[in-house]
């Protein structure tokens, strides 16, 4: 999915940026989600999602890939976070653009 988006933007120099998501800190996955990763993304059972995202960038051609690095989890003041909060659900918005 990555790859596509990136392709469908065209030629020329991109940049990304890797907004908050839930952390390597609190996102516990089982063997059939990890075995989808590379292997040194998944420690302790839990996924590292930002380090996921900013590879498939770049091996996508994405040159300059920034990172939020902020646990929607950990943050409730910030974010919110279905796998803290439960089965309610909130909204959370993308901004992106084109030059």
């Amino acid at each position: 999915m990555v790859a596509a988006g990136v392709a469908a933007l065209g030629a020329g120099a991109k940049a990304a940026v890797i907004g908050p998501a839930i952390g390597p800190c609190c996102y516990e996955v089982g063997d059939e989600v990890a075995t989808l990763f590379d292997a040194d993304l998944t420690v302790e059972r839990k996924l590292d999602l930002w380090s996921a995202a900013e590879r498939a960038l770049r091996g996508a051609g994405v040159e300059t890939v920034e990172r939020v690095d902020l646990c929607t989890r950990c943050h409730p003041e910030l974010f919110f976070s279905h796998r803290r909060s439960g089965r309610a659900r909130g909204v959370q918005g993308v901004l992106g653009a084109v030059a």
